[in-house]
């Protein structure tokens, strides 16, 4: 949805950009796209998710964000 509740990270991860990424990716099927703009986020991928927890008491859809980082930075890895 694009909401941002969960940009609060302390590890600066770009979540709303990388579920953004993996969106457009189910959307439009290109995975090499989809790689390279997630590749353009730098230091701030889903790699660097500490599981704080942070972004999920955030989030009123109750998503269990940490979880999808976790299956995004093995899919991107």
């Amino acid at each position: 949805t694009a909401c941002g509740y969960c940009n609060v990270c302390p590890q600066e991860i770009a979540i709303p950009k990388i579920f953004s990424i993996v969106n457009q990716m189910q959307l439009d099927g290109d995975g090499v796209k989809a790689r390279n703009a997630y590749k353009a986020l730098g230091g701030h991928d889903a790699s660097h998710c500490v599981q704080c927890g942070l972004c999920v008491e955030q989030c009123p859809q109750h998503i269990e964000i940490f979880e999808e980082l976790a299956k995004i930075a093995k899919r991107f890895g």
